[in-house]
């Protein structure tokens, strides 16, 4: 699968040589925020190379694999996803690319031309199994959880099953891949009150995750209700046609931001599951909070 191509400019140097000439406060602060968020950590995010800066070219065909067989497990979730992934609206959320596309097997190939200012086209290319699961790792789910439930799957369910030699180099590429992540954190000045409506106990205290949430009492037919809970696995997202239901606020949090990925459909009311359109998803999530 092909992403757009992305353009960089030279105008960034020209507007950073503007603001060190102009501005020597903003220089400083730009040059400690380098020095804490690169320079600092650099010895340990170098020791732990792919985990922080991506995967290596070498470990990518053992990873692809299992990629692979994944999609012959699930046929109608690939072709759900070769639907989703032909339309750009998704890739304009991130100009262009995602970044967790560095942490999964893809390609790229750059070109550069010059003209009064120099630029650089970059085309990445992606199997549609390893777009699920960059996507889903930028929602917000640990990647240990989605490695885990990719070796999992492919060695248990998958009718052509690996040789000894593969599960091995699998694991190592996995241990690279999932240990030394360091995260830069950034705390929101806004508060997320526009999801907190949930109820209290005769103390006082807040009951989320145990009277906030509910499953509902009923669903169209052919639809299979699924909670999803913090901490849960990934196998509800082989449940095609599912109705996913968050039993927390983090879950709710990873449930809200899937769909704005077109792989997911949102449900706000109860009258969204009688809608048609509903039908071009491959799930829906369940956003009404008791």
């Amino acid at each position: 699968m092909a992403a757009p191509k992305r353009r960089t400019y030279f105008l960034r140097l020209f507007l950073t040589g503007f603001c060190i000439l102009f501005s020597p406060a903003i220089f400083l602060l730009l040059l400690a925020y380098i020095f804490l968020s690169r320079i600092a950590v650099l010895p340990y995010t170098v020791y732990h190379f792919s985990a922080n800066y991506g995967i290596r070219a070498s470990d990518k065909p053992v990873v692809q694999k299992y990629l692979d067989r994944f999609e012959e497990m699930n046929p109608r979730l690939a072709r759900k996803l070769s639907d989703v992934f032909r339309s750009e609206k998704w890739y304009a959320q991130y100009n262009g690319i995602p970044p967790t596309l560095k942490y999964w097997p893809h390609e790229s190939k750059t070109e550069y031309a010059w003209f009064i200012v120099s630029a650089s086209v970059t085309d990445y290319t992606f199997s549609v199994m390893a777009g699920l699961f960059l996507v889903l790792e930028e929602r917000g789910f640990p990647r240990r959880l989605l490695w885990e439930f990719l070796k999992t799957q492919v060695e248990t369910r998958s009718p052509r099953s690996v040789s000894d030699d593969e599960k091995r180099e699998f694991r190592r590429v996995m241990a690279k891949m999932c240990t030394g992540m360091v995260s830069i954190l950034i705390v929101p000045w806004k508060k997320e009150e526009w999801v907190r409506r949930s109820t209290k106990d005769s103390e006082g205290r807040e009951m989320v995750g145990e009277k906030g949430f509910s499953l509902p009492e009923s669903t169209p037919v052919g639809v299979q209700i699924v909670p999803l809970r913090e901490g849960d696995g990934m196998e509800w997202l082989l449940c095609g046609k599912g109705l996913i239901v968050p039993m927390d606020w983090p879950a709710y949090r990873k449930a809200h931001a899937m769909t704005r990925f077109g792989l997911w459909g949102k449900v706000k009311k109860d009258m969204d599951l009688e809608d048609g359109k509903l039908a071009e998803v491959w799930q829906y999530m369940d956003l009404r909070v008791a």
